[in-house]
């Protein structure tokens, strides 16, 4: 409901631009525009809805008016006493319910009629996600939204594979940050982002490529196949989906040029995707319509730095002045028409449809293209003269932050991480450049990448990287994403993928540790003088025998010697935290099937003697695991399905809460409940269904003669005793099957199934919709629900 505006106004300061429609549980998202010239479309969009802070949004449920301002932007108040926590409330705190009605509608375009969407926002350890389930709850559509642990998003990738057999698709968020395991894992990876158009929030969809590249499109360009979802960049191959040849790549129109049709047409000429990069973008006054123009330092590769024009749509992405970016897309140059006056007669305007933000080794093939406040490059001086990139070629001169020379900087970064390794802790990026005394914005990712990168050079295998003792602070157990970049400069061989590199990096630190742990520590870890010729997949530890060894198994007796050294001292000094780091990586080494069985084995025993030393497990107890665990061993067998599915999920979400592997007792203990669980609730035919559905239809009538309802637990049990054990996907279809016969203008039978309360079944709302019964907004399905029921007792009296 519109409301002018009150007094009350002020007392709310929480510019809200978002809202739900119709309750305050609603999943329909409701967007405000800033500009009061757009109000107008938005009372028509909404004549007569009232809005609500939703429960989805995080909100306190409360209603909302919308405030028009010609002043300031519109945006929504809340009626006092206000008392709302929501924290999220600019435009795009809604996204999540904008993505999860988007790819509803566009899965039902793509013939899938049970589609389901649910939210899991707030839980400890889903990252904030959408799900999205259809085709009877066997394929899913996983939406990460927000960030989530490394290990727990592993675990979940597995899980859902497991499940779906393959048939998920991961779609990640701009604040996910883990796109790029997923390219790792499956040589591209989707992105979702809203934009705003007008009154509402589009849904964008991304295909991010190897090599830092985002291609955007909309949903109705993709198309649903039996496995996948498949954009225009996309193709299906006998192998598997994979990234659509350059010659193969979906043709489209070029952008529409924003001179008006009046205006001369200029020469045009089409440019490949991810060939040009630009920086200190400055917008041009006056460039209002569907695009937007830029006045730009622009290179193409292989060419020379030049000023150009660039034409956006107006909702993408705004390139930030200080920063490099590449564009996307099809693109067209234009060069400059005398008549035109937004190109001035003086520079060509290429046209793209949108653009990506370039960081670390992206930046490369641009080494022309400086932003405006960074400095004049310079040449790293000896520590790093060395540095080769990942084709063998001299790295290219390295830009310096400002007031920064690169020789001290690598000096002051080697003795800071030889004082960490020292102390067997690693040490954050962010406390590195503070050493450094210059703002952490200055040094660039190249940069940060090659400064690292001269701390460990020349490469020496005999002689542990410091670089891998550099975290990130907000993100400090996960692998930082320039580690892979320092690997690439130091000519590193073998294989990069996100576990290798977790693999490469613990090892590197336990080295690190052993190298510099004790008192008097050499600053350099000289080669033997008689060691075997190396690589960095193997590299020599003092002490190991090495010969007739495979790479991978000096890598690991590596590992395991300079664990077994850190672990007694850990153990000599007291230092808990050592120790419970020590056994985290002795348990990943432990429970590394790649690993050979004798050093499992020793990494094990050593474990186990650090869980003797501190007196239960030195990661985390777990007794919340072992609890649900013991309670499957004693009762399992005896309990009825549903809860053994309660319990079973309790254990797997328990499980993936722990900062550690789990044990092997414990993954055979899940295994089996899990085997259990899928043994126990196959799902039904549809010759099944249809039979008990048939029994339920017989049922139904007597209740609608008699002029009564029913809750479904009493159905399911007047039904059969093992339908309330069913799939919840089952249970809707058993109730649709029950409304097979059910004729097209007579109100359903199902509407007598209620809750335990007697209110509408939630099933009811999902078999209006597979019955293409839908109501025309969700706040009137209570009435509708309402008058059915009594059709129901009228028709059947």
């Amino acid at each position: 409901m519109i409301h002018p505006m009150q007094s009350f106004e002020e007392e709310d300061t929480r510019k809200v631009q978002t809202a739900v429609a119709g309750r305050p549980g609603s999943d329909e998202p409701v967007f405000l525009p800033f500009d009061h010239g757009e109000f107008p479309d938005f009372l028509a969009r909404y004549p007569n809805l009232d809005f609500f802070c939703g429960s989805l949004l995080g909100g306190c449920g409360k209603k909302l008016s919308a405030k028009r301002y010609t002043s300031r932007k519109c945006h929504f108040a809340h009626h006092p006493p206000v008392r709302c926590r929501r924290t999220a409330n600019n435009e795009s705190s809604a996204d999540h319910l904008y993505v999860g009605q988007a790819l509803k509608q566009w899965l039902r375009q793509q013939g899938q009629r049970d589609v389901t969407v649910s939210y899991d926002l707030f839980g400890a350890d889903s990252g904030g996600c959408v799900n999205v389930s259809f085709d009877r709850g066997r394929r899913i559509v996983r939406v990460q939204l927000d960030r989530m642990e490394w290990k727990s998003w592993l675990a979940r990738r597995k899980k859902l594979n497991r499940t779906t057999r393959g048939r998920v698709d991961w779609l990640y968020g701009p604040d996910s940050m883990l796109a790029h395991n997923e390219v790792d894992a499956a040589n591209y990876a989707l992105r979702v982002q809203c934009r705003t158009v007008g009154v509402t929030r589009e849904v964008q969809i991304g295909t991010q490529l190897p090599g830092h590249t985002i291609e955007w499109t909309t949903l109705d360009h993709c198309r649903l196949t039996d496995s996948k979802i498949l954009t225009p960049y996309l193709e299906e191959t006998d192998e598997g989906v994979r990234v659509r040849r350059p010659d193969t790549a979906p043709e489209t129109p070029a952008p529409t040029s924003p001179a008006s049709a009046s205006q001369a047409v200029p020469v045009a000429f089409q440019l490949a995707s991810g060939t040009v990069a630009f920086t200190a973008a400055v917008a041009v006054a006056g460039a209002e319509g569907p695009r937007r123009l830029y006045d730009a330092e622009v290179q193409s590769i292989g060419s020379a730095v030049t000023p150009g024009r660039i034409s956006l749509p107006a909702e993408a992405a705004v390139p930030d002045h200080d920063q490099l970016w590449v564009l996307l897309g099809p693109a067209t140059l234009r060069l400059p028409v005398p008549d035109d006056s937004r190109t001035h007669g003086s520079r060509v305007v290429i046209a793209a449809e949108s653009i990506a933000q370039l960081e670390g080794n992206a930046c490369e093939p641009w080494q022309g293209l400086r932003p405006p406040n960074a400095p004049a490059p310079t040449t790293v001086s000896s520590p790093s003269k060395d540095v080769r990139d990942n084709t063998g070629t001299p790295s290219a001169p390295t830009p310096a932050a400002p007031d920064l020379d690169d020789t001290h900087a690598v000096a002051v970064i080697r003795d800071a991480l030889e004082t960490a390794a020292r102390h067997r802790s690693p040490v954050s990026w962010e406390a590195l450049a503070e050493r450094l005394d210059v703002p952490l914005t200055t040094i660039t990712p190249g940069h940060r990448v090659r400064l690292l990168a001269a701390v460990d050079s020349p490469r020496d295998e005999a002689t542990p990287l410091l670089s891998s003792l550099v975290e990130l602070a907000s993100s400090a157990d996960d692998t930082p994403p320039f580690f892979r970049d320092v690997l690439e400069h130091l000519g590193w061989e073998g294989d990069l993928s996100s576990d290798a590199l977790a693999r490469i990096r613990m090892r590197e630190q336990a080295r690190a540790y052993q190298a510099f742990g004790t008192a008097q520590p050499p600053s350099r870890v000289q080669a033997p003088a008689q060691g075997l010729p190396l690589s960095p997949s193997a590299p020599y530890v003092a002490g190991s025998p090495a010969a007739g060894r495979s790479g991978p198994e000096q890598e690991a007796r590596a590992a395991l010697e300079a664990l077994l050294d850190q672990s007694r001292e850990a153990r000599d000094t007291g230092d808990w935290g050592a120790v419970r780091q020590t056994a985290r990586y002795l348990s990943m080494l432990r429970d590394n099937p790649t690993v050979v069985e004798a050093v499992r084995a020793a990494a094990a025993a050593e474990y186990d003697l650090l869980t003797a030393w501190s007196g239960g497990s030195p990661t985390i107890s777990g007794h919340q695991l072992a609890s649900l665990l013991k309670r499957l061993k004693d009762e399992g067998e005896n309990l009825p399905l549903a809860a053994l599915r309660r319990l079973v999920d309790d254990a797997e979400a328990e499980a993936d809460k722990l900062d550690r592997y789990l044990t092997t007792d414990e993954l055979n203990e899940l295994g089996r409940w899990g085997d259990e669980l899928a043994k126990r609730s196959e799902r039904l035919t549809l010759d099944a269904l249809e039979r008990l559905g048939s029994k339920a239809r017989s049922a139904l009538e007597s209740y609608a003669r008699a002029g009564a309802v029913i809750p479904w637990s009493v159905l399911g049990t007047e039904v059969d005793e093992g339908v309330l054990d069913l799939h919840p996907d089952d249970q809707v279809e058993l109730l649709i099957q029950a409304d097979s016969g059910t004729a097209q203008d007579a109100p359903l039978l199902s509407a007598l199934v209620t809750d335990d309360n007697f209110q509408v079944h939630p099933f009811y709302a999902r078999i209006l919709d597979h019955l293409d019964r839908p109501p025309a907004a969700e706040v009137e399905l209570q009435a509708q629900w309402h008058r059915d029921v009594l059709r129901l007792h009228v028709l059947w009296s």
